[in-house]
C-alpha cells in the first residue's frame, strides 16, 4: 500500500483493571517511544483499550506494523487485537481493513459511490437483515478514532 489515512476502530478487551493496567504499563515501555500507537481508554469501557493513530498518516508498512502489534498483544497478553481500520490511499480510494487469522484483509469501499444515497441505504438494510446474527453494537462496531 502507498502513503495514506487511517481512521483506527483497533482495540483490546481485558480482563480485569490489573490487565489494563499491565497492559498500559507494558505500551509505553514497548510500543510507544518512537512508535506509531498510541492507546485510548474510555471512562464507559473500562476493559476496552482503543489503539489510536495521533497523526493519522501512516506509510506503505502499516499493514505489517499492525500485524506486529497483533503478535506483541498475544505474544505478552494472550489478547486478541480486534476492531478494524478505514485507509484512504491518495489515488486508490477508500479501503476497510481488519486483521482475521494473522492476515490483513482489505475490501475496496469506493464502489458505493455509484450509487444514489437512497440506493446505499437499501443496500445496508438487506445487509443489515442478511447478516443481523454477526452485527455486535452498532454504537461501538462504528466508531474510529481519528487523529484530533
Amino acid at each position: 500500500m502507498s502513503w495514506g489515512w487511517v481512521s483506527c476502530g483497533l482495540f483490546v478487551n481485558c480482563q480485569n483493571k490489573e490487565q489494563v493496567n499491565a497492559v498500559s504499563n507494558k505500551f509505553d515501555r514497548d510500543i510507544l517511544p518512537g512508535g506509531t500507537f498510541t492507546l485510548w481508554k474510555s471512562e464507559h469501557e473500562p476493559l476496552k483499550i482503543y489503539i489510536d493513530l495521533p497523526d493519522g498518516e501512516v506509510s506503505c508498512g502499516f499493514d505489517e506494523e499492525v500485524l506486529a502489534l497483533c503478535d506483541w498483544f498475544q505474544e505478552n497478553f494472550s489478547l486478541k487485537l480486534d476492531g478494524c481500520w478505514l485507509f484512504r490511499e491518495e489515488y486508490n480510494g477508500l479501503w476497510r481493513s481488519e486483521v482475521k487469522d494473522g492476515k490483513v484483509i482489505d475490501a475496496y469501499l469506493d464502489w458505493l459511490s455509484e450509487y444514489t444515497v437512497e440506493q446505499i441505504n437499501e443496500l445496508r438494510k438487506h445487509a443489515e437483515e442478511k447478516y443481523k446474527a454477526n452485527v455486535k453494537d452498532k454504537s461501538s462496531s462504528s466508531q474510529f478514532y481519528t487523529a484530533g
